[in-house]
């Protein structure tokens, strides 16, 4: 079991490696001799993966300002799990052509808008912690 103190470190990390993957991913799809569908979900993978690394270092940002809540590491733990099973999933059909975990793509899907969801009731939380 990882120590929740550690976490954060993980999480930038993660949050580096999807950038990069990301940026790299486009870059290859902008030169690749793919068929458009194919290009079309790299490219959204693609945007996804670099959107969302930028989500998870908010969600970094605001464990710092929320020491004791676990809502931060959710909201991360969230938008990591949403990034490797929809853009990973979108990556490997339109990189390799398989599709046999295509059934948890909307499932990411699920989980990164339930990371957003998150993310707004950290800010809600951390608004009500400074008022009080």
């Amino acid at each position: 079991m990882t120590n929740t103190s550690t976490l954060p470190a993980i999480f930038l990390a993660f949050a580096g490696l999807a950038g990069l993957i990301g940026v790299a991913t486009g870059a290859v799809a902008s030169h690749a001799d793919l068929a458009a569908e194919d290009l079309k979900r790299i490219g959204m993978a693609s945007d996804y993966l670099i959107w969302h690394a930028l989500a998870l270092l908010g969600a970094v940002l605001l464990r710092g300002q929320m020491p004791d809540s676990k809502l931060p590491l959710i909201t991360g733990a969230l938008f990591i799990l949403g990034m490797l099973l929809f853009a990973g999933n979108l990556l490997m059909i339109g990189f390799i052509g398989w599709n046999s975990l295509s059934g948890l793509t909307p499932i990411g899907g699920i989980c990164l808008m339930v990371g957003w969801l998150s993310f707004a009731f950290c800010g809600l939380k951390l608004k009500s912690l400074r008022v009080k």
